[in-house]
């Protein structure tokens, strides 16, 4: 990797820290907070997360058959797994779409059932067992050095 694209994703990656703390930080005051009555999980705050060279980045979109993904990178060919919220966890999937190693901005990942407006999803990664068909049983989500799933919990907008 050269100089110039260490530059580019340490700087990608000091971004969107910068911008998980803006939005952890709008999150957190309550007067500005959408979700006052669901139970709290930490995962409201969850915007980015970043382990080992698997990164995911989905923000707030208009609800339909199709997820947007700002960026994600792959240490190796895998899967990005949109999944509904279920009492403040991932629930059921709605779709998958898989991505080469490497870095990939601007995609999408289209979906079985239309998102609802004003609710939370996660775009969970997935590995990929070498089949290029996702079997959410073998293409496991990808754990982080933290020991959760690599993750980008966001929400649809009002209609």
């Amino acid at each position: 990797m050269t100089t110039q694209n260490q530059k580019i994703i340490i700087s990608f990656i000091i971004g969107i820290g910068i911008g998980g703390m803006s939005v952890w930080t709008l999150l957190s005051d309550e007067r500005f907070s959408t979700n006052t009555n669901k139970k709290s999980t930490g995962l409201e705050e969850l915007k980015t997360i970043r382990t080992a060279n698997n990164i995911i980045s989905v923000g707030d979109q208009t609800s339909g058959l199709r997820v947007m993904v700002d960026a994600v990178i792959f240490e190796k060919d895998g899967w990005v797994a949109i999944y509904e919220d279920s009492g403040g966890a991932p629930g059921n999937i709605l779709g998958a779409q898989r991505f080469t190693e490497g870095e990939h901005k601007n995609g999408s990942v289209d979906l079985l059932r239309s998102t609802m407006p004003e609710t939370y999803y996660y775009a969970i990664l997935h590995n990929e067992d070498g089949d290029r068909a996702f079997n959410m049983r073998i293409d496991t989500p990808i754990i982080g050095i933290d020991g959760k799933r690599i993750m980008s919990m966001f929400k649809t907008l009002p209609e």
